[in-house]
């Protein structure tokens, strides 16, 4: 299961999440208007494209070039879009680079537009919002059962470290992994290694 821990802001917290916990991807947000955003201008950007898990850049309607050069800067692995980008605009992405998209889930209807998107390498399912994420609230995971696609899908929205057991539930073919963040903070951007580990544990051992 892939375990992708999103929303971080400090190099010192991924470290010692790489060194504590087995994780797989890392999201950096280059939303502005996020409350974790990560500002190319502020940050000593070396420091984070140095990171060995995979890095995810999380990106909310934005432009090509913009997208594009934080890929080169930060040394992106994957791009997830988690706006109201056009499946054109998925698909040009997609030629750049690995490609994540985010969905936000509200009805089945949602669940069954997913399966348009067929150019990534990952759906990203998370709670319908005109925040983009980071709400702290889950969808309805019942839902799960209406997407029909065949790209892998990684959960988000809401999971919390008492969720080990529904997340263990999942029997959807087609479940890749879950992306952890704000029920797992210290505050904006920081996360709780403790508690990554702790729900790590519990989704293995229990």
């Amino acid at each position: 299961m892939i375990i992708k821990v999103c929303g971080l802001t400090d190099v010192n917290n991924i470290e010692e999440l790489e060194n504590s916990c087995n994780i797989a991807m890392v999201g950096y947000n280059f939303y502005s208007k996020s409350q974790r955003f990560l500002d190319i201008k502020t940050v000593d950007v070396d420091d984070f494209n140095s990171i060995n898990s995979l890095k995810v850049g999380v990106f909310v309607d934005a432009e090509l070039t913009y997208i594009e050069d934080h890929i080169e800067a930060f040394d992106l692995d994957f791009v997830q879009l988690h706006g109201n980008e056009s499946i054109d605009f998925v698909d040009l992405v997609a030629n750049v680079t690995n490609v994540i998209k985010a969905v936000g889930i509200e009805t089945k209807e949602d669940l069954m537009n997913a399966r348009q998107y067929r150019s990534c390498e990952y759906i990203l399912f998370d709670k319908k919002s005109p925040l983009h994420g980071g709400t702290g609230v889950q969808f309805d995971w019942k839902l799960l059962k209406h997407y029909t696609g065949e790209t892998p899908f990684l959960l988000a929205g809401g999971i919390g470290p008492e969720d080990f057991t529904k997340v263990k539930e999942i029997k959807h073919n087609h479940f890749a992994g879950v992306d952890l963040n704000s029920k797992f903070e210290t505050s904006a951007g920081i996360k709780n290694v403790n508690m990554i580990k702790g729900f790590l544990y519990d989704l293995k051992y229990k």
